[in-house]
């Protein structure tokens, strides 16, 4: 990359793939703003409408409408069908800008107040930071299932990190550039990260429980 072109350093693009979540897309855009309210540098929210049939689309448009007069960047990225959540964030990366990317799901299951949290352990030097819902919220299935697959990938590939599953993490931007990804392969995106040879810490972050809308 031409130096005149490289990305500042600590800025920070927020990817939220979408799919069907009027009732928490609105509320996940304030959290975000409010979370971010006193960080420093450059950020950028990148939305990906994974084809959604509810009306997530227009009350986005508001959402962005509402900020214009703000130094704040918002992207919203229409995909033409639903292609999955795989497709949705390899949309949101390829059209982010940050030297960091942040991921979040919209369910509000993940609490954008950590997102300062994750940017103050990059600082100490990491490439990669991963978020650990070490207390879970959502279904007892769904939690037993989710243990069972983080001890059947920590023994295949040697991963030494407790919750793979995780959508809240931050990742230095060249760690998740061509990652080809496809498929389902977002759900192993921190393995593919770690082979990658990045330098990883985590976090303990906030779980909440879906209070509005169904799990996809």
């Amino acid at each position: 990359m031409n130096a005149a072109h490289a990305v500042p350093p600590h800025t920070l693009s927020i990817v939220v793939p979408f799919y069907n979540e009027e009732d928490n897309i609105s509320p996940l855009v304030k959290r975000v703003h409010e979370a971010l309210a006193g960080y420093e540098h450059p950020w950028e929210l990148v939305l990906v409408d994974d084809g959604s049939s509810d009306t997530s689309y227009e009350l986005i448009k508001k959402e962005i409408e509402k900020r214009k007069k703000r130094k704040i960047s918002c992207k919203l990225i229409s995909l033409r069908k639903n292609f999955g959540q795989t497709a949705a964030i390899s949309a949101g990366i390829d059209n982010s800008e940050g030297k960091y990317i942040s991921f979040l799901d919209a369910d509000l299951q993940n609490d954008p107040a950590d997102i300062p949290l994750f940017m103050k352990k990059i600082t100490e030097g990491y490439d990669a930071v991963f978020g650990w819902r070490k207390i879970r919220r959502d279904t007892g299935a769904r939690s037993y299932l989710s243990r069972i697959a983080n001890s059947l990938i920590n023994k295949l590939f040697q991963y030494p990190y407790h919750d793979v599953g995780c959508s809240a993490r931050v990742v230095k931007r060249e760690f998740v550039m061509d990652l080809g990804l496809f498929g389902e392969l977002h759900r192993v995106m921190p393995v593919l990260i770690y082979l990658k040879g990045a330098k990883i810490s985590e976090i303990v972050v906030s779980h909440r429980e879906r209070r509005q809308g169904k799990s996809k």
